[in-house]
């Protein structure tokens, strides 16, 4: 027993001593360190070198042998500290060079860096000298070369190394610092490639915006303002993305850079907001999902109200800042996907369109925020995801909306051919209405009139007449005369109104019919529109010849009341009536009674059951 814990307590001593033997390696691994010394040869013309880098943060500036000798005992490399930062960033390496002495340039590729200062120290001095002092918060002038990128030139002399120093001052935002190696004539080369793409990158926003400019000023339509400032508001995040906004658009000002690329995400969270609302017409189609993306501009356009007027408050916390933006950005995407989705059960492809188009803004957005928080290193090339996906994303978008058009127009036209249809339709009624009308005038005339007056004109030859009875028989033909004028065009509503000429229709009907007719009227305004007053009248009319044909009546009632803003007509008789709607399918008068009551808003209903008459219900928006 005592044995077998003797062993035991070897083993732990052994462990112990063999942890702490490690432990120490690795302390005065890290200790012994330096800082990277790298060879330049011809192969390293446009080669990234961040991985060679030492790094290292301080919270304060500090001598530049301070932190290179914290450098030589520090493990940190490359893009350790890439992601959100408060500190100053420092960057070094030693670069041996080659006996030819060729110019060298190093290109940082991140154009967003707040200040960058340069220090460097040849082979066999002791001195730092500052070589550069630039960055996005200072005038563009102090760039070594017109470039959207940093670039500097490696001035070595007569020496064979020469140790380069970065401090990088980017504090409470994200950071990466990718750094490039150039000979100056390759570079120079890259850079008109790099530009020439650039034109063609930026003329296809240049082709959008005018397409969309010329859309808008042809139909006005508030979609294509709004797609139309989206648009513009992408195209210069982008050329400020790039870095180009400073060299083309500011380049006097050290107080633009640091701000004008989260004012210009407010904006694109806000145009891209409206323009979803306009493109799904969300205030008729999805209610809910229109007050959210409302209530999202609103809190966007309040925080950069705030950002206004409080930018120092806004510089300090601007971490928190970018936080909330990042987290709009991405509920504006997230409920303009859902948007999307519910809208294809009305849209199809439209609906397919726009979602393909942001599917490239996500994917991109997503891995731009992951390179912020740098759980991702940004691609090393010309163009970022969120650059690449911005240009797709117009493409697929201003397709969709060409494609809105088409289907616009198509409907424009179908409805068009609708109107043309009922046009006719209306045209072939008025004709045939007017046909009958003359008819039932010529009928009237022929069987009338022509014979009244073919036996006036027998009686007066054969002189059977007297004087008096002479009188008599010519005053009912102009009576008959007057009635039949009066119903073709009654001249007494500017006059008397509907009520009077109503009553006056029903008092020469009751005079020449075997049916009794009374109207009642019940507190009808006493002005009504003329429109309104003439079809009341042929839809009484209409009526009335219709009982006199057809119900073989001997009472009729109609009644015209004003109820609420309603005005209600009720026509009934007691005659033979007719079963279920048959009347209503076959009978033109009761047709024409539906289309006059429609042309004024209204409704007509009919009634009837044989032998229990018929009743006619109009009612009237009033």
């Amino acid at each position: 027993m005592p044995t077998v814990y003797s062993n035991v307590m070897n083993m732990t001593v052994r462990t112990m001593i063999t942890f702490a033997i490690v432990i120490t390696m690795v302390s005065v691994s890290a200790v012994s360190g330096q800082v990277q010394n790298y060879s330049i040869g011809p192969d390293d013309d446009g080669t990234f070198i961040t991985d060679m880098l030492s790094v290292d943060t301080t919270a304060y500036l500090v001598d530049p042998d301070y932190v290179w000798n914290r450098m030589a005992q520090s493990s940190f490399k490359g893009d350790y500290f890439n992601g959100f930062i408060q500190d100053y960033l420092w960057a070094g390496i030693t670069f041996s060079l080659p006996g030819d002495r060729n110019e060298w340039l190093l290109e940082i590729q991140n154009p967003h860096i707040n200040f960058i200062t340069l220090y460097t120290r040849v082979e066999g001095s002791d001195e730092w000298v500052t070589m550069a002092e630039t960055g996005r918060a200072t005038v563009f002038s102090t760039r070594d070369r017109p470039h959207f990128n940093f670039v500097f030139e490696l001035a070595s002399g007569q020496a064979e190394s020469i140790d380069v120093l970065f401090l990088l001052d980017k504090r409470r935002s994200s950071i990466d610092y990718p750094v490039k190696i150039w000979l100056t004539d390759t570079f120079m080369a890259s850079q008109q490639r790099q530009y020439a793409f650039i034109g063609i990158y930026f003329g296809v926003f240049a082709i959008v915006v005018l397409i969309t400019l010329i859309a808008w000023l042809i139909s006005l339509r508030s979609i294509y303002f709004w797609y139309l400032c989206y648009v513009a508001t992408l195209g210069l995040f982008v050329f400020t993305d790039i870095g180009l906004a400073h060299q083309y658009l500011y380049p006097d000002s050290a107080i633009l850079g640091g701000n004008i690329r989260i004012f210009l995400s407010y904006i694109l969270i806000i145009t891209f907001n409206i323009f979803t609302i306009s493109y799904f017409r969300t205030r008729v189609t999805f209610p809910l999902l229109h007050r959210l993306l409302l209530g999202l501009v609103l809190i966007v356009a309040g925080i950069a109200f705030l950002h206004l007027f409080f930018t120092e408050w806004m510089y300090t916390n601007v971490t928190y800042v970018l936080f909330v933006l990042y987290a709009a950005i991405l509920t504006s995407i997230f409920i303009a996907f859902l948007t999307a989705i519910k809208y294809l059960e009305i849209e199809l492809f439209t609906a397919s369109l726009f979602i393909v188009a942001f599917a490239f803004v996500l994917f991109a957005g997503i891995l731009f925020i992951l390179s912020e928080f740098g759980i991702l290193n940004r691609p090393n090339t010309l163009f970022t995801p969120i650059q690449i996906g911005s240009v797709l994303e117009i493409i697929f978008l201003i397709s969709g909306l060409a494609w809105q058009v088409r289907v616009v127009e198509k409907k424009q036209l179908a409805a068009n051919e609708k109107v043309r249809i009922l046009e006719n339709k209306n045209l072939r009624s008025y004709i045939d209405g007017t046909e009958r009308e003359r008819n039932r005038v010529a009928m009237d005339l022929h069987d009338n009139i022509g014979s009244k007056l073919g036996q006036l004109r027998r009686d007066i030859e054969q002189d059977l007449l007297k004087p008096a009875k002479l009188i008599d028989e010519i005053q009912n033909v102009v009576e008959d005369v007057r009635f039949i004028s009066h119903k073709l065009s009654p001249q007494g509503f500017q006059i008397t109104g509907l009520d009077e000429t109503v009553r006056h229709l029903i008092s020469e009907t009751n005079r020449n019919s075997d049916i009794e007719y009374a109207f009642q009227v019940l507190d009808v305004p006493k002005v009504l529109s003329e429109t309104v007053t003439v079809q009341l009248y042929r839809i009484i009319q209409e009526a009335i010849q219709n009982i006199e044909k057809h119900s073989k009546a001997t009472r009729a009632e109609i009644q015209l009341i004003h109820h609420e803003r309603e005005l209600v007509l009720t026509i009934e008789d007691d005659g033979i009536g007719f079963k279920g709607t048959e009347g209503v399918q076959h009978g033109i008068g009761l047709k024409n009674i539906k289309k006059r009551a429609a042309i004024l808003g209204g409704t007509a209903s009919f009634s009837s059951q044989p032998g229990d008459g018929v009743s006619v219900i109009i009612t009237l928006p009033c």
